[in-house]
This record gives structure tokens, C-alpha cells and sequence, in this order.
């Protein structure tokens, strides 16, 4: 029993973690720094990429916006597919 308590534990703790980690996978970067310069027209050093949740990231520069999730094959091949297409950002001023 203190087995499968200690297993229990560890599956626990593992989920926690994952779910409390809200770095990119740096691949997931490379995926999504590939398509958002064409889309927002934007040279890649100037876009800013935030996590929207599983798989699902912003990218933001250059006046616009846009929203990407990322998409694995059954290869492990993957690619960033837009999920809100690229939108002016309005200005507060």
C-alpha cells in the first residue's frame, strides 16, 4: 500500500508541475518565430510571444497581433498554425 501511496505521490507531484510551468518549449518557439514575421509583417526580433495555454501562444510586434498553436504529427513533425488571424493592435493614446 505504501507503494502504490509513494507512485500516487509522484504522479501528483509530476502533474502539478506541468501544469504550474508556464515556460515555451523552446522548439514551440522556433515553430511559431517561423510563420508570425511573414503574418505580422515584423522582423522576428522585434515579436514578443506569450503563452495563451496549452500549445496556444501570442505573438505580438509591429502593431499587430496573432495567435498560434502548435501541431505535432503522428512523426513528431510539427508546425504553428494560426488560431486568431493578425489584427492591428489598438493604440491607448
Amino acid at each position: 500500500m505504501l507503494t502504490r501511496l509513494a507512485v500516487l505521490s509522484i504522479f501528483s507531484l509530476s502533474v502539478l508541475g506541468v501544469a504550474c510551468n508556464a515556460s515555451m518549449p523552446p522548439r514551440h518557439r522556433q515553430y511559431i518565430l517561423e510563420k508570425a514575421p511573414a503574418d505580422l509583417e515584423c522582423e522576428r526580433s522585434k515579436i514578443k510571444l506569450r503563452s495563451l495555454g496549452k500549445d496556444e501562444y501570442e505573438a505580438q510586434g509591429c502593431g499587430a497581433r496573432a495567435a498560434y498553436r502548435v501541431v505535432c504529427n503522428e512523426r513528431n513533425e510539427c508546425e504553428a498554425q494560426t488560431t486568431r488571424v493578425p489584427v492591428p493592435v489598438k493604440s491607448d493614446q
